[in-house]
């Protein structure tokens, strides 16, 4: 289960992202949003709003499931899995739906974010077949 909570932070952090003009990844977009936020008061349009959103949902749901790596207790490590896991599905839902236009970086956008997404599903089903069985 740690090998998959890796995986899900590197693809979740390698998910390619329409920024503007161009493209980036999903780590540049927690890294920009959370210095933007500091940086000013003020947010100047609803893109920027989304950009710091998706960056603390991202920086958020990476630093729950890297907590979920380090600590001891079972039942606390499975509950920072599932908050960081849906602080990252709720990241990659808000890109998708400021982009829904069906569009190139639509589909590039949600192509790169299938590996994320099966190791989402793998987590969940390795916590639930844990806590069944």
């Amino acid at each position: 289960m740690k090998q998959t909570k890796i995986l899900i932070i590197i693809f979740h952090s390698t998910i390619i992202i329409a920024a503007g003009h161009g493209v980036g990844i999903m780590i540049f977009c927690d890294i920009m949003g959370m210095t933007s936020l500091f940086e000013r008061a003020t947010i100047q349009v609803s893109y920027d709003l989304n950009f710091l959103i998706v960056g603390a949902a991202s920086l958020i749901g990476k630093i729950m499931m890297a907590l979920s790596l380090l600590l001891n207790t079972a039942r606390v490590k499975n509950t920072a899995a599932i908050l960081g896991l849906i602080f990252l599905i709720a990241a990659f839902i808000i890109v998708l739906f400021a982009i829904a236009d069906g569009s190139f970086a639509f589909n590039l956008t949600l192509l790169s974010g299938l590996p994320f997404l099966w190791y989402s599903y793998r987590l969940i089903y390795l916590l639930l077949k844990k806590n069944n069985g």
